[in-house]
């Protein structure tokens, strides 16, 4: 993880002088946290276990799958923007 602190350390510095973020900086965040492992299993592997935690909390608060998928602003958006 020393690298996504570098990372930020540059881009922090960066941010506060007004200017854009260095590709240096872009690259470093990009990096697997897990040395060896190829980026597209890294993504994968963190949006499932995200999901899974996502789905234990969310039955541990009784919250249904319905609930969850609900979108209660969906009918406000379409009448602002027919």
């Amino acid at each position: 993880m020393k690298h996504v602190i570098q990372a930020l350390d540059i881009a922090s510095a960066v941010l506060a002088d007004g200017q854009i973020v260095t590709p240096e900086a872009a690259k470093l965040m990009a990096k697997t946290p897990i040395p060896f492992m190829p980026f597209r299993l890294w993504r994968w592997l963190y949006i499932k276990l995200g999901n899974r935690m996502f789905q234990q909390r969310a039955a541990a608060n009784q919250v249904g799958e319905s609930e969850r998928f609900a979108q209660p602003y969906a009918e406000v958006g379409s009448a602002i923007n027919p």
